[in-house]
């Protein structure tokens, strides 16, 4: 081999060397275009029965712009947390949260839960 194929073998390794550098960055900043937003709740489970009409939900929508409750607005911090109380009419309910990114991108959560005063059983109020 002559000095001059190993300089280019070296040349092409570091030229494919930065090339997976780059796509790997522009992979990295490109995740919440790729992934969209992501939207987790507490505070309330799917198919849940509650005593109380007052939920205080919190949570987190990553990579979130706006968020809505039932569709009310939900201010978002600066790390995606959000907090909120909601009341449940007596009987089976539905909370629909919808948070949207900026490009347009949207997770939506829907919780089926049921409000049961006290002094009341579930077979009474279906």
């Amino acid at each position: 081999m002559t000095p001059k194929s190993n300089r280019q073998k070296i040349r092409i390794g570091i030229a494919a060397v930065f090339g997976v550098i780059l796509f790997s960055y522009a992979f990295f900043r490109a995740h919440e275009v790729i992934f969209g937003v992501k939207v987790s709740v507490s505070g309330i489970v799917d198919g849940g029965s509650y005593a109380s009409p007052v939920l205080a939900l919190s949570g987190s929508a990553l990579h979130a712009t706006t968020l809505s409750i039932n569709g009310m607005s939900v201010p978002i911090d600066i790390k995606g947390s959000f907090q909120d109380t909601i009341m449940l009419q007596s009987g089976y309910s539905v909370v629909t949260i919808i948070a949207r990114d900026k490009f347009g991108k949207e997770d939506e959560k829907r919780m089926r839960v049921l409000y049961v005063p006290p002094n009341t059983s579930v077979l009474t109020r279906l």
